[in-house]
């Protein structure tokens, strides 16, 4: 079986999140929170600097550990995505992976509404319940 490594930042600014529209085919216009794919050699927290860096152009200021998902892509393929939450500083451009982002309320209400790439929508939601537990 296949294993594909990705690390995500959930951008915070108070009780808003960073998410990014995807201009890539797969999930095209999607939102999605930033990061990507672990290259061979990295640690889950080096390539989501690397690739906050990459596709927004800015620094992280400081981040955490949120939580480890296991996604059944196809029979012989999954993926190990490791989610962390955090602020960044600096200013912030895109590039060309992503068509623009924005800055949206952290709320049920607001994050179901969305049009979210992969499981993004589920993870934001076990999100928003644990910082309300």
């Amino acid at each position: 079986m296949k294993t594909a490594k990705v690390a995500d930042l959930i951008i915070l600014d108070k009780n808003k999140v960073l998410l990014a529209k995807r201009a890539k085919k797969e999930c095209e216009d999607c939102w999605s929170i930033p990061g990507g794919t672990v290259e061979k050699g990295e640690t889950f927290e080096f390539a989501m600097q690397r690739e906050i860096k990459e596709e927004l152009n800015c620094q992280i200021k400081k981040y955490d550990f949120f939580n480890k998902y296991i996604i059944q892509i196809e029979e012989d393929i999954k993926v190990e995505a490791h989610y962390f939450f955090g602020e960044i500083f600096g200013e912030t451009s895109l590039s060309p992976e992503l068509k623009e982002f924005a800055w949206f309320d952290l709320n049920k209400e607001t994050v179901n509404k969305l049009d979210m790439a992969f499981n993004q929508k589920e993870v934001l939601l076990d999100f928003i319940k644990s910082r309300n537990d």
